[in-house]
């Protein structure tokens, strides 16, 4: 049986080696995206296509190995024990408490990723038009091209409202901070769409990024949110 690895930070590895392996297993993947892109930038970095190089798959590969690396070295066997008896307990705010340094650096952290959060929408309208026109999509300048555009938000935010709900119940399997730990990774590692060849990898990238995105917050635990209903 496996030994359990647990943090003073709060996060329990089931195989601390294993999830380190797959975060460098996931950032090589990455970094292997980035030949194929440079390639690009005598056709002003315009990669429709374009057919993924040796370097490109094995990046996808190690991503996805990477991914599982993670889950597993991360994740525990069994749900930890919750008995806590929610409506004992009680939250109360200390006014007069001082402000230090590390609630000051939760406030920014969360500042920061509002205004992310915020952003999505203008970026979105920012790539829309250029991502139209080198995909022949159908858009308010491209009336006539094939695919809409707007599928892409559209399968980002789907993306985000199915991670919404499966970070929640993740968090209740393996607690909120590796939930985060694992939503980032995921986030990052989808990063990649900007280096997709064709429209299909890009809505499929987007719609893992948004699965990502739905963990980022402090969003509450599936079981509180069941039992918040009932």
């Amino acid at each position: 049986m496996t030994a359990v690895d647990r943090r003073p930070a709060g996060v329990t590895f089931r195989n601390a080696p294993v999830f380190w392996a797959g975060t460098v297993a996931c950032t090589a993947g990455v970094l292997l995206h980035l030949p194929m892109y440079i390639d690009s930038r005598a056709d002003g970095y315009r990669m429709v296509g374009m057919t993924p190089d040796p370097a490109m798959l094995a990046g996808m590969a190690l991503i996805v190995a990477g991914l599982a690396m993670s889950i597993y070295g991360l994740i525990p066997k069994a749900a930890p024990d919750s008995g806590t008896n929610l409506a004992r307990v009680r939250v109360a705010v200390a006014d007069d408490s001082r402000l230090r340094p590390a609630l000051v650096g939760l406030l920014v952290v969360l500042a920061l990723a509002v205004i992310i959060d915020a952003m999505k929408p203008l970026t979105l309208g920012f790539v829309a038009p250029g991502m139209a026109k080198e995909y022949g999509l159908k858009s308010a300048l491209n009336p006539h091209g094939g695919l809409p555009v707007a599928l892409l938000p559209l399968v980002g935010i789907t993306g985000t409202v199915i991670g919404s709900f499966t970070w929640g119940w993740l968090s209740d399997r393996a607690g909120r901070r590796s939930s985060i730990i694992l939503a980032g990774l995921l986030f990052t590692t989808t990063a990649i769409c900007g280096a997709m060849p064709g429209f299909s990898w890009n809505l499929a990238m987007c719609f893992l990024m948004g699965i990502g995105a739905g963990g980022r917050g402090l969003r509450p635990a599936w079981s509180t949110w069941w039992k918040s209903l009932s």
